[in-house]
């Protein structure tokens, strides 16, 4: 039984904090996106709205900056699809301009990204994140932006993935029992591309982390083992790997949304071949003898005998 003194202690705490958490809340919903119709979506992001061509300057600078040696496992998605890219996340999402940019430049896709809700209790981040033209992730969002046909990018491992630990492996899942992804993608009928990237934590090592479940009570959420790792660009500047996998097409399946066995069954595929992505992304890195960009030029310039690996390579 707690003690008198702890009880006037965790009251006078929730005294202090429910205006904090209520203003948070109110912060978070007013911020929240969409707060237009659906078929507005496309005039809510900058990115959205200006011309293709300045989108395709701002994804090659990206990939410029942060390149990216990618490989499509098997059919190219074309800009008529209905896709849903799901994928590993890496630390701090630092992944996110290039991964974006790189199904940007191979479909002419522009997908939205679906964000955890926590994002959008965090004054400004939720700005940003609107303005980037991300969705926050919750299941009635999930589902207008499928009614509306936008393609989606979607990181099942979320925070736990964005926010691990120094003692995770570099490159890992955290999906937990998440399967509300496939659910929504069957019952829209939308093709499933499996994706995995590796490369960010080998630049940017985890050297601390911070405990953070008392900021995520303080907007609200409830979750308390969280951390925020805390990063240094301490690794030398290198590629980045994604494999694209095979398309899992879910049309024929949209008649058994709602069967549990069915949707497991998908959702582990998926999860399967992520993880084998991945697996395929690190055996590439460690192979590749130009992966250490700056060593890759010097030992060009002298004349080093090294055969240039391309940027983009397609099995299907």
């Amino acid at each position: 039984m707690p003690t008198r003194t702890a009880r006037l202690r965790d009251s006078a705490i929730a005294a202090l904090l429910w205006p904090m958490t209520l203003s948070m809340a109110l912060y978070a919903w007013l911020m929240s996106y969409p707060q237009q119709h659906p078929s507005a979506w496309g005039r809510g992001s900058m990115l959205q709205g200006i011309p293709e061509w300045l989108r395709n300057v701002v994804t090659r600078l990206v990939l410029m900056a942060r390149p990216v040696r990618f490989e499509w496992s098997g059919r190219v998605p074309d800009q008529r699809e209905r896709v849903l890219f799901v994928a590993n996340h890496n630390v701090l999402g630092l992944d996110m301009p290039e991964l974006w940019s790189v199904i940007y430049q191979s479909t002419g896709l522009w997908p939205r990204g679906l964000a955890d809700t926590l994002h959008f209790a965090v004054p400004f981040n939720a700005h940003f994140l609107w303005w980037m033209g991300a969705i926050r992730g919750d299941a009635n969002t999930y589902k207008q932006a499928m009614d509306a046909n936008y393609p989606i990018l979607v990181f099942p491992g979320g925070s736990y993935e964005v926010m691990k630990r120094r003692k995770d492996p570099k490159y890992h899942i955290a999906w937990r029992n998440r399967r509300g992804f496939v659910r929504y993608a069957i019952q829209h009928g939308y093709t499933i591309v499996p994706v995995a990237l590796i490369g960010v934590q080998d630049m940017f090592p985890i050297l601390w982390d911070i405990p953070a479940g008392w900021i995520a009570r303080l907007f609200g959420d409830k979750r308390t083992d969280l951390s925020i790792p805390l990063v240094a660009p301490l690794g030398a500047w290198q590629f980045q790997y994604a494999v694209f996998g095979n398309p899992i097409e879910t049309a024929h399946l949209q008649s058994a949304w709602q069967d549990e066995a069915v949707v497991g069954s998908i959702r582990d595929q998926v999860q399967q071949d992520v993880l084998r992505l991945m697996q395929q992304a690190i055996q590439t890195q460690q192979t590749d003898p130009d992966r250490f960009i700056l060593w890759s030029a010097v030992r060009r310039l002298v004349g080093a005998n090294t055969k240039r690996q391309p940027l983009r390579v397609r099995n299907g």
